[in-house]
């Protein structure tokens, strides 16, 4: 038989699993994962580069390389501690009200978006993104999708989308049936040019065809 102290000590255990397993997973629902070079770096590079970047670098704070966003102020302070956002001296400076200590410095405070991107972003690593020019060329994973309405492996990605999207695909259209639409689509054109023509300039090689 179990003693009532070992069943309440594992019934807390197991409570306290349970509490930190949701706050894990309440995270994960609520905070996408943000890529440097496809979210972080456009702010930098529209709100922050002109200051902390290359030649000027205010406050010894500068965005152009990693080690040196990364670094020690000159102040003693962080601006980037990778998972604490709270900590970081940057977020203190985005989110300031003073106007003298808020950053962009004489600038338009970044938007909440904005401040969510970078406050997410540092939160989960502040992972750093290198040029996608420098990325290596990597063969994607063609996905194994199926059906006699595939011809190549375009049609594997389409179908795929089409899959996920619960849209079936269409038959084949018969050979006249492109041929129709190419027709209206030619007398479409002919329509609007011979209007513009009409209404326009009509000394053009193209208009006195459309209008014979």
């Amino acid at each position: 038989m179990f003693s009532s102290k070992k069943i309440l000590s594992t019934v807390t255990i197991l409570g306290i699993l349970s509490v930190v397993g949701l706050v894990f997973y309440s995270f994960s629902l609520t905070t996408d994962k943000i890529d440097y070079n496809r979210d972080v770096k456009p702010i930098i590079n529209k709100k922050c580069i002109s200051c902390h970047g290359g030649v000027k670098k205010q406050g010894g704070f500068s965005f152009l390389f990693e080690e040196e966003a990364k670094a020690q102020l000159k102040s003693g302070a962080f601006a980037i501690i990778p998972f604490k956002p709270n900590q970081s001296e940057i977020i203190t400076r985005i989110t300031s009200t003073d106007e003298d200590e808020r950053m962009p410095y004489k600038h338009d405070a970044l938007s909440k978006a904005e401040i969510k991107i970078f406050t997410d972003w540092i939160k989960q690593g502040a992972k750093w993104g290198i040029h996608w020019s420098y990325i290596p060329v990597k063969s994607p994973e063609i996905p194994a999708e199926k059906s006699p309405w595939i011809n190549n492996d375009i049609d594997r990605y389409i179908l795929k989308k089409l899959k996920s999207e619960n849209v079936n695909t269409s038959d084949q259209a018969s050979p006249p049936v492109p041929v129709s639409y190419t027709h209206l689509d030619v007398y479409k054109r002919q329509a609007i040019a011979s209007i513009e023509c009409t209404e326009g300039v009509t000394s053009s090689a193209i208009c006195k065809v459309l209008l014979t």
